[in-house]
């Protein structure tokens, strides 16, 4: 009974600290997933599970026990569709749709996890709080936590962490309560030290600043840090994307084609570039008939992320052409004014820099985008494959290519096929008589396009299409002219008609002047066509009337059967169009603008006279990339951990150690944690001469003078002299030599982080 009555105050004091550090642990993420209304139950949890903690800690005899009716309780439980297990599974399910920005499901499994947090978190706090750690263990894993759940965005919730700091206070007087002079710790520690806890916490409450008065140089470097992490690992945040609309494109918005638009001059961006240059901004795959919008880019993912680095280059098409190596360009961008997240990009990238503060994600449409909306001064640079239709070449290239085998080719052709069942016949019609002569898939796409450039008009004075009748079926059969969406929808449409995989594209044009700089503003905004070939991938096809470059593919205009064929007639079958005659007329009396910047009815204004000249290009970025700085990371954690193992090695200890009386005694329990290593441990009971006899016979040295002088010190505090620590030194030297390679890193890990006396 006098043993149990001498643990239970080490039990109670045990089970305090981890109550404490339990509730400073897990209130503030509670409250962070808007669950405060569970704090008591998660409080009376934590006290509950401290306490089989602490009752546990008495008796070992207890802990099987409990153990066997926990699962036995479990596996009732488990059998009625409940239970902890069960719990787990379902909380499980509702973070990941948390992930998916669905915080719904948290909410409606508020009780599992306030169960989850208890138990957990308390057994963590409970192993935290042994005695038998050093304290460096429990500070940095706490301060770990709590720097995590500060970095999360749990800043309003910080009075909830302050039951971490005097539980913290108590580890560091648990744990250090008796010096180092003895091997073993008494059970009873000090209930003094919980007033003086307090005080300690009061004190340092008050001297707080009230302004929040910081360091500017440590609180910028803080910013820094805590911006990285949240962009690279938490970003989740909805962004805004680019759509015509912000340029007056769309006038009757995301959800509608067509209508007058009203474009805007702003400036946009500055670009350096040596060539028309498409810079994508949104890729669109999912046509309803009256719109476009995306489907398949929920997900986003890191651009210098080492685990997604193969769909990153699988999405920008790394590979390919399959059997060819075309040059690269560069391109940058710099913008002139405010914008959405979106990075305006060509369509086959192979590398980007961006300038400081600029943190790259993609999603699996192939947008390229960062975790904050662009401002002004934002610069980027990239370097690209050209791949547009009329670039030299192309037409030899797409010969080249077409028999190769695409492994990619069926996955675009299931995404970028699908088509609207509402569509009537005659468009498929027109799709069918204008490809009906051509051999490839490149002259498909090539007399399609020409098709559309040639047969319509291009115009910004449009009528409203009807709510009731497909947008590219009355661009085609009604309303015949139209400006860049009207053609880059028909276009997308008549190939996936014609079996081509295709999507339609929103962006800017950047045509250069003399100067190999592109002056981009909200006119220059345009919409296009990509069309996926087989072994050469999506390839740039705008059907806009005076867009885009002269057509220097090594292709004529039209497949080589000659002139476009006229679609057929209509159909007696009623059509839910209009009922005019479905053969394309001749172009328009008005000849096609050069570009939408000088659309036919309303010319695009000039600059004025006064325009400022264009700010100078802008200095490289010498930002220092990812990879070096995850590399300096992992060399400080190298080298810390080195110094951690050096200062606690037991000849360097022993070198330190105040007297000769404190260096003997580290050289004695490094000696003990070698020959136990070498299966000559130490019995409970057996006392140090009797064992350096024993030891001794076995190991083939002697101890026995040591463990006199060790002996003498504990017991008749006589002082050893230099002599004994020399000899002590010796032996653990020996000994020591005598371990594998393994076991001298497991005690040199155990004494770094877990208890300097290993």
């Amino acid at each position: 009974m006098s043993s149990l009555r001498e643990k239970i105050p080490a039990a109670l004091l045990r089970g305090l600290i981890t109550w404490l550090l339990a509730l400073g642990l897990g209130m503030p993420l509670l409250c962070g997933a808007g669950l405060s209304f569970l704090l008591p139950r998660y409080i009376l949890l934590c006290a509950a599970v401290s306490a089989v903690c602490a009752l546990l800690n008495l008796k070992k005899r207890i802990l099987p026990l409990t153990l066997a009716a926990l699962f036995v309780l479990e596996g009732v439980l488990l059998a009625q569709g409940r239970g902890f297990f069960r719990e787990t599974a379902q909380l499980g399910q509702a973070l990941y749709l948390l992930l998916r920005n669905l915080p719904l499901a948290l909410s409606l499994q508020g009780s599992a996890l306030c169960l989850q947090l208890a138990v957990l978190l308390t057994l963590l706090c409970y192993a935290l709080s042994s005695p038998e750690l050093d304290v460096a263990l429990p500070l940095t894993l706490t301060a770990g936590f709590l720097g995590a759940e500060w970095m999360l965005g749990l800043r309003a919730e910080w009075l909830y962490m302050l039951p971490a700091l005097p539980a913290l206070l108590l580890i560091y007087a648990f744990t250090h309560s008796y010096a180092d002079a003895d091997a073993a710790r008494p059970d009873r520690p000090s209930f003094l030290l919980l007033p003086v806890a307090a005080v300690l916490l009061a004190l340092a409450y008050l001297l707080a600043p009230p302004d929040g008065t910081k360091a500017p140089a440590l609180a910028s470097a803080a910013d820094q840090l805590r911006e990285m992490i949240n962009d690279r690992f938490f970003f989740q945040q909805e962004r805004a994307r680019y759509t015509l609309e912000a340029d007056g494109w769309m006038p009757q918005g995301e959800k509608r084609l067509g209508g007058r638009p009203d474009p805007d001059d702003r400036l946009v961006m500055e670009v350096e570039t040596d060539e028309t240059v498409y810079l994508r901004g949104a890729i669109l795959d999912t046509y309803t008939g009256a719109a476009w919008y995306d489907s398949v880019s929920a997900r986003r993912y890191y651009w210098d992320s080492p685990l997604q680095r193969a769909l990153r280059d699988s999405l920008i098409q790394a590979e390919y052409p399959l059997d060819a190596s075309l040059p690269e360009k560069e391109v940058t961008v710099r913008f002139e004014s405010a914008g959405a997240s979106t990075l305006f990009v060509p369509q086959r990238m192979r590398s980007l820099t961006v300038g400081p503060h600029m943190t790259p994600y993609f999603n699996l449409s192939s947008e390229v985008f960062i975790t904050r909306n662009l401002q002004a001064g934002d610069t980027y640079t990239l370097r690209y494959l050209p791949m547009k239709a009329t670039d030299s070449g192309m037409a030899a290239l797409a010969a080249q290519c077409a028999g190769l085998e695409d492994p990619s080719f069926a996955e675009a052709a299931a995404t970028y096929t699908a088509l609207p069942s509402h569509i009537q016949k005659e468009i498929y019609d027109i799709a069918a008589a204008v490809t009906a002569n051509c051999a490839t898939p490149w002259e498909k796409a090539v007399a399609l396009r020409e098709y559309l450039r040639t047969s319509f008009g291009y115009t910004l004075d449009v009528s409203d299409p009807p709510a009731d009748v497909d947008f590219v079926a009355w661009f085609l059969l009604a309303e015949k002219k139209g400006y860049c969406t009207y053609f880059a929808s028909a276009m997308t449409v008549l190939c996936r008609m014609a079996g081509l995989p295709a999507r339609y594209v929103e962006g800017y044009v950047a045509s250069p002047d003399v100067s190999s700089v592109a002056v981009v503003r909200g006119i220059h905004a345009h919409a296009w066509t990509e069309v996926y070939l087989s072994g050469l991938g999506w390839v740039t096809f705008d059907a806009t009337p005076g867009r885009g470059d002269r057509d220097s593919s090594g292709s004529a205009p039209l497949p080589a059967m000659g002139k476009t064929p006229t679609p057929p007639p209509p159909q007696d079958s009623p059509s839910p169009v209009p009922t005019e005659v479905p053969t394309p007329t001749p172009p328009p009396e008005a000849d096609p603008p050069a570009g939408e910047e000088t659309p036919t009815p309303t010319p695009a204004p000039e600059a004025p006279e006064n325009t400022p000249e264009p700010p100078e290009p802008p200095e490289p970025d010498a930002s220092p990339r990812l990879p070096w700085l995850w590399l300096l990371l992992v060399l400080a954690l190298i080298l810390l951990l080195a110094l951690r193992i050096r200062v606690t090695e037991p000849q360097y200890r022993a070198a330190h150690a105040a007297d000769e009386g404190a260096a003997l005694l580290i050289l004695w329990r490094a000696i003990l944690a070698c020959a136990g290593k070498l299966k000559t441990p130490q019995q409970p009971g057996e006392t140090v001469l009797a064992y350096a006899v024993r030891a001794g016979n076995a190991l083939g040295t002697s101890l026995l003078g040591t463990a006199r002088t060790v002996s003498a010190l504990r017991y008749g505090r006589h002082r050893p002299r230099r002599s004994d620590v020399r000899t002590a030194r010796e032996i653990y030297a020996s000994l020591r030599e005598r371990l594998p390679m393994r076991h001298k890193l497991i005690l040199a890990l155990k004494r770094a982080f877990l208890c300097k006396n290993a």
